[in-house]
Formats: structure tokens, sequence, C-alpha cells
């Protein structure tokens, strides 16, 4: 067993009571400051008991000591001023051990409290499950050695005699379960020496507001407690020999301690079951549940029912509704969306559900579940809800997530043209963020949106998963996010398939090439753009012919063909007449141009990219800035590296406003090339360590080459051999 952190430890509190006769007296006693003559002292019968009372549940044997809650509440302890009787109060889900916790902690603290410990679980809000507050309050006054003879009836009378028994003495309570301010203070001993603990499902405002508690709360378990919990509770070398498998239990349990001993105390009696087919039976989630239960009353459901069976009828149903978000944390407008509420009311029922300690505020005015709460959640919900409620509160929450997406991504790139019509009613409000609060909300709700397109597809919402994947393109092309980028559209091209919607198919597959070029799988980046240029053709789709020929023309620029690089950009520009459009496809055939040592063609391209981003209002910066990064290119071509570095500074400072992070560091590729036209070595190797960290962190690469020349320059300009 591991040794408990001692309770208080140094630096107890003082006692504030002058005169205190401290302990357990037995027989007469007299306390004065002095004494003068003689003093006759007439003894009545003596109301005591054989000792101190000693009420607090058994020590766990295989409590896992957690030290850093202990350590809090030693501290909270100590923070109390002197004339105060400390309360303090350990909140968490059910299960998860709070009151393993404060008898540890106890415990550690007897010392503090020679004259006894008392105990009352007070049953929560459930009334049949609660004891009588007379009930509680007349044994702890026989406890404390008062005559059951003397014992009052009434629950004020009993209230102030324990206040009365207790003002001399310090005593530790521990009461699980309150339900109410009203309820608890009857039980509040009358010593400023004596201490109360609380452990507490419910996170209840009365606690700091009414009882002056100090609140610490309990959450499960890490990983390594998990399994050393487990490690204690099968003490064969099951949990060494299989640390896999272990590792995947402790996940499953959520780190909640019942879950932990139903699962240990389940292996410690079968010697002959393994770890892995135990953890193998937990990893499927519609049975988790069901399956943490032990003979007997120990469920792990049954600890979750009692706090959702207390709950009102609209915020269980909440409960139940919210289940279906798809992602791993939410905020109140989410949920609002999921049970058709307003946003205050959703607000209030989430308070609610946080103080029960079934959902918990991971971040600000951010919600989630843990793991087996949320499949407590799903349980009720699939035995309450009808299907359908349940699959119209999920697509609520997809629409929610599209019109957020929608509204951001036009914040960032308002140029760009759609497929899906709900831009243009957007465009209409003209009430849209600015470009800081669009970025932080598509980061802030990035794996939501990820997660909402698996969600769709796999819920055959098809129209909506594929338009989720569009308004997702300034977030996963700007900032690279090449794994969400290819795991979102893999499955937009299943549900655009699956709809036979061949131009929501060709958007798709144009957007899914990009992601598999940007991590060098050429070929399936080229099958992409094939079929999306065919799907567009078979629709009779001009502009998204254009887009898919275009693309193919970039494809054929990677592989250095620049001729049919060019004629790709030239047809592109015959089947599309829009400014924007058109600017990019000038700079595209400049850079081609470019590549093919056509420099005037290429500057002449370029100026009329320039001329045809010039037209937009409002202006596109970040093409505009794209076009002077291949400016530059040709300027080092000429060798003019002075003006292709005045090109690249001005360009570096737009993109990083623009938080394009991949087109950041291929403008810190070309520094480096530029630093050492100039001579400057330094500067050179500086701007290949940039491209190359960003490169690490966006998990992106150029081809093997230049990230072999950025290695380079690196390690040899740095020292003036580059």
């Amino acid at each position: 067993m591991t040794d408990p952190v001692v309770g208080p430890g140094e630096g107890v509190r003082a006692a504030s009571v002058g005169n205190v006769l401290s302990g357990r007296v037995e027989g007469p006693s007299v306390q004065a400051g002095s004494i003068h003559g003689g003093v006759t002292v007439h003894v009545h019968h003596a109301e005591s008991s054989s000792g101190a009372p000693r009420e607090l549940p058994a020590r766990s044997a295989v409590f896992v000591n957690q030290r850093v809650i202990l350590e809090a509440l030693s501290r909270l302890w100590r923070s109390f001023p002197d004339g105060v009787a400390p309360v303090l109060a350990l909140t968490g889900p059910g299960g998860v051990g709070k009151t393993a916790v404060a008898v540890e902690w106890l415990t550690g603290a007897r010392p503090e409290f020679p004259d006894g410990e008392l105990y009352a679980d007070l049953g929560g809000p459930r009334l049949a499950a609660t004891e009588r507050l007379e009930t509680v309050l007349v044994r702890f006054l026989v406890e404390l050695g008062v005559s059951p003879r003397r014992v009052p009836l009434e629950l004020a009378a009993l209230a102030a005699m324990f206040r009365s028994v207790t003002a001399r003495r310090r005593v530790a309570v521990l009461l699980d379960n309150p339900v109410s301010f009203a309820q608890l203070r009857h039980l509040l001993p009358g010593s400023a020496a004596s201490t109360v603990v609380i452990t507490s499902r419910w996170r209840f405002d009365w606690l700091a507001g009414q009882a002056g508690a100090r609140i610490v709360d309990v959450g499960p378990l890490d990983a390594a407690a998990s399994i050393e919990l487990l490690a204690r509770l099968v003490p064969d070398e099951r949990m060494a020999g299989d640390t896999s498998s272990a590792r995947q239990l402790a996940a499953m349990c959520d780190g909640l301690p019942l879950a932990l001993r139903i699962v240990g105390g389940s292996l410690a009696v079968r010697p002959s079951r393994s770890v892995a087919r135990v953890a193998q039976r937990l990893a499927d989630e519609r049975t988790r549940l069901a399956s943490l239960t032990a003979r007997g009353d120990l469920s792990v459901r049954a600890v979750f029912d009692a706090s959702y069976e207390d709950l009102p009828a609209s915020v269980a149903r909440l409960y139940r509704l919210v289940s279906a978000h798809p992602g791993r944390s939410f905020t109140a407008d989410a949920a609002a969306a999921a049970g058709m509420l307003g946003l205050e009311e959703a607000a209030d029922a989430l308070d609610l559900l946080t103080s029960a300690s079934l959902v918990r505020e991971v971040a600000a005015e951010r919600y989630g579940f843990h793991d087996l709460v949320r499949l407590h959640a799903v349980t009720r919900a699939e035995e309450e809800e009808h299907p359908e409620d349940l699959s119209a509160a999920l697509e609520r929450m997809l629409l929610w997530y599209l019109r957020g997406a929608v509204v951001a991504d036009l914040a960032l790139m308002p140029g760009r043209w759609r497929l899906n019509g709900d831009y243009d009613d957007q465009r209409a409000r003209q009430d849209g963020p600015d470009t800081e609060a669009a970025w932080a909300w598509l980061e802030t709700e990035r794996e939501n949106l990820v997660a909402s397109v698996l969600a769709a597809v796999e819920r055959g919402f098809d129209e909506l998963a594929w338009k989720l994947c569009e308004a997702m393109w300034s977030l996963l092309f700007r900032r690279g996010y090449h794994h969400d980028w290819v795991t979102a559209h893999e499955q937009g091209v299943v549900a655009t398939a699956r709809l036979g919607d061949r131009r929501a198919e060709a958007r798709m597959r144009c957007q899914l090439g990009l992601a598999y070029q940007e991590i060098n799988r050429l070929e399936d980046a080229g099958e992409q753009f094939a079929a999306a240029y065919a799907a567009d053709v078979e629709a009779g789709h001009l502009r998204g012919q254009a887009t898919a020929r275009e693309l193919l023309g970039l494809l054929e620029h990677r592989r250095a063909r620049y001729d049919a690089a060019i004629e790709l950009f030239t047809s592109a520009l015959s089947l599309n007449g829009d400014p924007r459009a058109a600017g990019i496809l000038w700079r595209h055939l400049g850079a081609a141009q470019l590549g093919a040592g056509r420099i005037d063609a290429a500057f002449r391209s370029l100026d009329r990219a320039r001329a045809s981003l010039a037209e937009l209002e409002p202006p596109d910066r970040y093409n505009e800035t794209r076009t002077e990064t291949i400016r530059a290119k040709v300027y080092l071509r000429q060798g003019r590296p002075e003006a292709a570095l005045a090109s690249l500074m001005e360009a570096l400072g737009l993109m990083r406003a623009e938080r394009a992070r991949v087109q950041e560091a291929d403008i810190q590729v070309d520094l480096a090339e530029v630093h050492l036209a100039l001579g400057a070595g330094a500067e050179a190797a500086l701007a290949a360590r940039r491209a190359l960290a960003l490169y690490e962190e966006l998990d992106t690469w150029p081809e093997q080459e230049i990230r072999a020349r950025l290695e380079t320059i690196a390690v040899d300009a740095a020292d003036g051999s580059g």
C-alpha cells in the first residue's frame, strides 16, 4: 500500500481558542486560568464512551496515491483563517474515487482530530436514499458521548446540541452527497478547530457561496496511475506481461477507479483469463458499459444513472441529444442546435450538466464528455429517443458547423468561386467576421469539422459532407493540415459519388488531388485531376473544367514538363473569364514560362496576372503576393538579386499576415538562394533553416532535391563554403 501524504503537515493552523480542553477526558475535570481557596466539585453521571469515534470508511487497500490532490487539500486546509472551521469539498463524476481520496487525506491528518471522525452518506438528491438529518445527528451525538436519554427530538435542538458538544473539540466530519446548504448547516460542528470534508457528484453553487468551501475537482486517473491500480488488483504479473493490453484496458476504463476495480476484480478471480481477452471484450463501445458491471450492485452505469435521473427532463434530453455530437468538445451554440434551444437555455442546461459531473468544461465555454460518460449518454439516448430524432439532432449540429465554416471561409478567401450556394446567401448578408476571428474559429473547430465530415458520410448526409469539405478549403490549404485534408476529402469523394452529383464530385476530386500533390503522391493527384475533368465535361461545367485543367497544368509544372503545363494553362484561360481565376492562371503561366526559359514571356504573363487581380474588390492580397514571389524568381534568373530580395521581403510579411505557413516556407527557400547570390552566407543559412523548420512543423516537404539543397545551404553557407 502506498503511504499516504500526511494531511495538513507542517504549518498547522493555530487553534485560535485560548483556553481549550483538548482531546477526550474521562471523568470530572476542571479548566480554569487560576484557582484560589477551596473548590468543591459536584460530579453527575459521566456521559462517555470507550474512546473517540472513528467512523471513517476503511482506507482502500489499493489506493493509488493521488499526491497532487492530497497536497491541494492540505494547502487549502491551511489557507483558512484562524477562527474559521475549514470546509473542503471534493467534486467529480460518480466512480472517480472522491470518498477514497477524502478518507486517505483524513487518515493522514488524524493527529489533527484527536476528538474523533464522524461520517454520514446523505444520499444526494434522491429523496428515498437520503438519510434523515435527525438520524445522523442522533448517531453523531451518541458517538460523541451524549447519553441517548438526553438527546432531543427536534432537528433544531439536535443541531444546537451538536454544536455545543463539539464547541471545544477537534473533530473531522466527512459527509458524502449533501444536497443543500439547508441540510449541511445542521451538521457543521461548533468549533473552529474542527474540519468538514464534503464529497459530491454535483458542483453546487452553495458549496462555495454559503458553506464557504474550498473546492477540489477529482478527475480520472492518468494512464500510469490506472495501470498501477490494475497491477495492484491483479498482482500475478499478467499486467506486466502484456503492457499493450494493460494500456488498452486503462484507456477503455477512462481512468475511472470504479471501472478499473471492476475490471481488475474480474481478472483477479479468474487467474486463467488473459488481459488481452478482457481488452478485446471492452473494445466494443456498444457493450462496454454493460461489461463494466460486477456481480452485486457494483456498476459504472448505475453510478451515472444516479446523477442522470436527478436531472430535469429538459436537461436530461439535451444530455441525450448532444451525445450525437461528432467531436470531442463543443460549445453551447452547438448544443443549442442539437436541442433546438436558445443559446441562454442551452448554456444553463450545460451548467447544470457540469454541476452534475456528467459534462465537463474542457476550456473556456467549451464542453465535453469523459469517454465512459459519453457512452452512458449514447446508451440513454438509444433507449429513450427515436432514431429519427437522434439523426435530426446530428444533422442540426452538422448544419451549424457548415454555416460557421462558410462564414469563416468566405471572410478569408472572398474571391474564390464555390459550388455551394450558401456562399451567395452569406455574401448578401455582409455580416461576416474579421479575418482574425475567422481564423480563430476555424482553428478551434478544426477537429470537429473533420469529424463532422466523417459523421455526415457515415449517416448518409452526403450533401453536407462535400459542402463541409469545400468550406474547409482556406484552413486546409493555407495551413497545410494534410492529414485532415486527405481524410476529409477522400470521404467527400465517396459522398458525391453516392449522390451522383458530378459537379460536386469533380470539386472534391480537385481538392483531394491538390492534397495528394502537396504530399508528393503525384500519380494519385493526376488520377484525381483527370477524373475531375471527365466529371465536369459530363456535367457541362466549364468553370470546373477550367479548374481541372489548371491543376493538371500545375502537376506538369511540378514534373518540369513546362511546355505541357503552358498548353494546359492556356486552354484553362480560354474556359474561364473570371478576373480572379484569370489572374491566378496568368501567374501559373508566367511560372511555367520561367521554367521553360522564356523570361520575357514570363514577365508579360506576370503583368497580366497583376492587372487581372487589381480589378478585384475586395483585393486578393494572397494571390497578388504569390504573383510577386514568381516575379522575384524571374529577377533572380536575370541576375537582379537586390530586386528579388525586395519583392520577397514584402511577400514574406504579407504571407505571415495571411497565416499561409506553407507559402511562408516556400518564400524562405527563395530567400536562401537570393542571399547566396548576394554573398550573404549567414542570412542564406538562416533562411534555409527557417524553411526546414516550417516544413517539419507542417509535416510537408518539397521535392527531395529542394530539401537536400536547403540542408546543404543551412550547413555550408553558415561557414562560408556555400
